[in-house]
């Protein structure tokens, strides 16, 4: 594996988005990557610029060219709170190479 993760301009990435939904005491978060393959199990890792905020692990799923990761967002005092889709960094790590994505767009 690379010693650094590929761009998503390296990595073929051509499109991200991403939903979010409300649920209880959170938000549920849904991303839709069109990109290549990375190689045998592809594992999503989600991050925000906010410390106060927990991100479970992702599922992942992929049909085609399309990685879609699903999960849910959360406070860590309970509190209301906002995402900003341009804050996200998706990491997608596969066999054979790892890929950093800043931010996405609607979905």
């Amino acid at each position: 594996m690379a010693d650094t993760p590929y761009s998503a301009n390296e990595a073929g990435v051509r499109k991200v988005a991403c939903s979010m939904s409300p649920i209880e005491n959170g938000i549920k978060l849904r991303t839709e990557i069109t990109m290549p393959s990375v190689g045998g199990y592809e594992a999503v890792v989600v991050e925000t610029a906010d410390p106060n905020l927990w991100i479970a692990q992702p599922r992942s799923k992929r049909s085609g060219q399309k990685l879609v990761a699903e999960t849910t967002v959360h406070h860590m005092d309970e509190r209301a709170f906002a995402v900003n889709r341009s804050d996200l960094r998706i990491t997608v790590v596969g066999e054979s190479i790892a890929v950093d994505i800043q931010g996405c767009s609607a979905g």
